[in-house]
């Protein structure tokens, strides 16, 4: 949506644009940031574990990342990890 929208607009200004498009003004400006280095890392040895093992579930695969040398995962961040990973595509 946000390559629609024409800033250099003469006579449609961005805000009203974005209206139209039904689009909010911050999401026009909005520039998403990437996920940290050690978070990557971490969601990768989950995804690693869990592919390994699916039978473990989430609760194991997380614990495990501290005999990996890592520090234990926090449960909320971990949930909110798993549907960033592979992890999401199967059941447990």
């Amino acid at each position: 949506m946000r390559g629609l929208i024409e800033p250099g607009h003469l006579k449609i200004p961005i805000d009203r644009q974005c209206d139209l498009m039904g689009l909010s003004r911050s999401g026009y400006y909005y520039q998403p940031h990437g996920e940290s280095a050690l978070n990557q890392h971490l969601m990768n040895l989950l995804d690693e574990q869990y592919t390994r093992m699916p039978f473990y579930g989430v609760e194991k695969s997380g614990g495990r990342l501290p005999d990996d040398g890592m520090a234990p995962a926090a449960g909320v961040s971990g949930q909110r990890e798993t549907g960033k990973t592979s992890l999401a595509h199967h059941g447990d």
